[in-house]
Formats: structure tokens, C-alpha cells, sequence
């Protein structure tokens, strides 16, 4: 019987709920990636790894740097059945699809292979979707319910240990999606430097400007009582 692990990075509690579900419903052992971050190296008897994330910023890069970090750190991975599951506010597959490759080239740089990939789409963590240019559903019931038929459909590919589907059709899409990914990285940098309080020329890269944004982040006693029922779905 396969052995299973599923790492993950969670903020507001998307990432975490997504990976319980998985760990339990594959009889996985679930570790958070803040706990092993101390270790120099990372090595593991797991026949089967997961990595379950959210998407930051998908259009600049899409990966936590913690997350890169830990898989920097992963050691004797080239025979390993990797799994990743993304979670995002967004159109799942238009965040999905450049984290996603991002990630493929750092797990084949450390010499293994991302042989199944997933992005879910769960409520954001701000509830706000204004700034997003097209109609999208914010129904969160909705979003509940795909996420757990999802996480089904996930856990049966990961236990018979299927590759994803439709790679090419993911390429091709890539392929068309990147100059509009482009064309957003400005406008993406300029959020960054608002959110996070820098000066309009500062020449702080992504890295180092996304752990300044939670500087725009806080909560009011009037919104945590309203919220209080969905803030513990979401956690």
C-alpha cells in the first residue's frame, strides 16, 4: 500500500481544509510545510507527496516562497508520485495555469516529476471581487460543494495514481494565455506596492513586496460578528 503525505501552507484556511479533506480521505499523513521548514534537508519514505498551496499572485508567479523553499529542500524525489492542488479566488484555471507550470519547473529542477495537478476555486480571503475585470460566481455554497466533488474526483486519481489529463490543451492554453499574463504583471505590481505601503518607484521585487501587504490587512469587531458563521467554514 502506497504511503502518502500531503504538505501544505495555508492562510486563512482554504489550503488546510483542501488537504485534511485529501490526507483522510487516502489514509495520507497531514503536515504542515511551517513545521519542517527548520530542516536543512527534507527526506521522506513516502511513496506518494502532495503539496496543497494557495495562489499569490498567479500572474507574477503564483507560488508562496515558502512552498519553493520546501521543495528546494526535498531530497531522492525522482521516484516519488507527486501531487498539487492549488486554491484560488479567482477562475480557477487562469490562476492555476501559470502556478502550476512554475511549479512543475522547480519539483523537475530538484529532479523529480509533478505528475498530477489541480486548482480549486474557494472564496477569497478578502470576500472582495471588484477587481476582477469579468463576471464571476461568488456564491459560496456553490463553491463548496465543487470544491468537495472535486477533492473526490482528486483522491481517486492520487490513490490509482493517474497523470493529469490534458496537458497538451494546458500548454496550448498557456501558450495563448501568457502575452494577457504579461499585460497584468504591471498592473499586479502597482497593487503590490499599494497594499504593501511602498513608494510608487521603489524597486522592491515581488518576493519582497508580497510580505509587506499584510500592512493593508485588519479586521473590525462589526465585521468579525457578522462573518463570525463563514469565517469558521473557512477555517
Amino acid at each position: 500500500m502506497n504511503k502518502v503525505e500531503v504538505y501544505y501552507f495555508s492562510g486563512t484556511g482554504n489550503s488546510l481544509a483542501v488537504a485534511r479533506d485529501i490526507a483522510e480521505k487516502t489514509n495520507g499523513t497531514l503536515i504542515s510545510i511551517p513545521w519542517v521548514m527548520d530542516k536543512q534537508s527534507i527526506k521522506t519514505d513516502a511513496d506518494v507527496i502532495g503539496i496543497v498551496f494557495p495562489v499569490y499572485m498567479a500572474h507574477l508567479y503564483g507560488i508562496p516562497l515558502i512552498v519553493e523553499r520546501f521543495i528546494k529542500k526535498l531530497e531522492d524525489i525522482g521516484s516519488k508520485y507527486i501531487f498539487a492542488v492549488c486554491t484560488c479566488g479567482g477562475l480557477e484555471n487562469f490562476n492555476g495555469l501559470p502556478t502550476l507550470k512554475n511549479l512543475r519547473k522547480i519539483i523537475k529542477s530538484m529532479g523529480g516529476k509533478l505528475s498530477a495537478e489541480y486548482s480549486i476555486k474557494l472564496p477569497m480571503n478578502t470576500l472582495y471581487y471588484s477587481h476582477i475585470p469579468f463576471p464571476i460566481d461568488q456564491n459560496q455554497e456553490t463553491m463548496f460543494k465543487n470544491c468537495k466533488n472535486k477533492i473526490e474526483v482528486i483522491c481517486q486519481c492520487i490513490t490509482n495514481r493517474k497523470k493529469s489529463k490534458y496537458k497538451i490543451i494546458k500548454s496550448l492554453l498557456n501558450w495563448i494565455m501568457t502575452p494577457m499574463y504579461l499585460m497584468l504583471q504591471r498592473f499586479y505590481l502597482i497593487e503590490l506596492k499599494k497594499y504593501s505601503k511602498a513608494p510608487k518607484d521603489t524597486n522592491l521585487r515581488y518576493y519582497e513586496l508580497m510580505p509587506l501587504t499584510d500592512k493593508s490587512i485588519y479586521a473590525e469587531k462589526r465585521y468579525e460578528r457578522d462573518m463570525g458563521s463563514n469565517l469558521n467554514i473557512l477555517h
